[in-house]
């Protein structure tokens, strides 16, 4: 599987970091210059809905989100267009020893599976759906496991996250998660081969704090709460699939 890598053209020490790891695993890569939301504007951003952000969330997505966003449809796009599973790296990470055999097994089922997560940043809550090479395992996300930091796409899941960004507005990891919109259901590796790199500063740029009025507090508590009812409604007959056995998994033909 090709792997691109999404960095900044300017990030030098980013890149420097993820050549040497890529040599040490011996992996080939291309790295993919990310978009910068400051001074470019491709097409998808013109669907970025500024409009439906304030009233679900109470605040705008920065450019560095807006960039990063469009960084990830990218590539998507390339996935689609390739007709081949790809793996999408940030470039803030850390590999495990385990990266290379792990991406061997994941490209013998992506096709069936469609999107597994490479990392995570919150504790998971998920379903074993078999074993994998030194002590690792493919599982099903039953609860948000947010991060974008890697993951292995294929061209039919690619198609299906594309389908739905008209009128987008939540940042690229949070719109992954968002199985009820777009059916792409999130499979993962644990525990997680790629970390990350916590030496790195984040250049996707922090928000501002500020205190919201009540009202849009509750809006958005609303919002979170159905968004997550909604995943749930949708998972449910798939996770209770897999608890009953009735879920098989078939190698890429």
């Amino acid at each position: 599987m090709k792997i691109f890598v999404i960095s900044l053209n300017s990030s030098l020490e980013r890149r420097k970091k993820i050549i040497t790891q890529m040599t040490e695993h011996s992996l080939d890569f291309t790295f993919f210059d990310a978009i910068n939301g400051e001074t470019e504007h491709p097409p998808i951003l013109n669907d970025y809905s500024n409009e439906k952000r304030l009233a679900k969330k109470g605040y705008s997505l920065n450019p560095g989100e807006l960039g990063c966003f469009a960084s990830h449809y990218s590539l998507w796009q390339k996935c689609f267009l390739l007709n081949e599973p790809i793996v999408i790296l940030e470039d803030d990470i850390q590999f495990n020893e385990h990266l290379n055999t792990v991406l061997v097994c994941i490209e013998k089922y992506i096709q069936q599976l469609g999107l597994v997560r490479l990392s995570r940043t919150l504790k998971p809550s998920f379903i074993k759906l078999f074993s994998m090479p030194n002590e690792s395992m493919m599982v099903k996300y039953t609860k948000p496991a947010k991060g974008g930091m890697g993951y292995v796409l294929s061209p039919k899941a690619a198609k299906k996250l594309i389908n739905k960004t008209k009128d987008w507005h939540d940042p690229a990891d949070d719109f992954l998660e968002k199985e009820w919109l777009h059916n792409v259901k999130i499979f993962g590796v644990e525990p997680p081969c790629l970390t990350h790199d916590f030496e790195i500063n984040s250049e996707i740029g922090e928000r501002k704090k500020c205190v919201q009025p009540v009202l849009k507090r509750v809006r958005r508590e609303i919002y979170r709460s159905s968004e997550w009812l909604l995943n749930q409604i949708v998972a449910l007959p798939f996770n209770a699939k897999i608890k009953l056995g009735l879920f098989k998994i078939e190698k890429n033909t």
